[in-house]
């Protein structure tokens, strides 16, 4: 099994405030996407990431 036959659509999100990280990862996990690419643009993009 691939990560693409668990994962054929990957969403890329910028995470401006860490505080929604996991409401929008557990929507997105909802919603029939396990895997989320976390882009590095912002101040808490790694607050978010942990």
């Amino acid at each position: 099994m691939s990560l693409l036959d668990i994962a054929p659509v990957i969403p890329v999100v910028v995470i401006d405030d860490p505080e929604t990280a996991v409401p929008m990862a557990r929507a997105l996990v909802g919603g029939g996407l396990p895997v989320i690419e976390v882009t590095l643009r912002t101040a808490g993009a790694l607050e978010a990431v942990e």
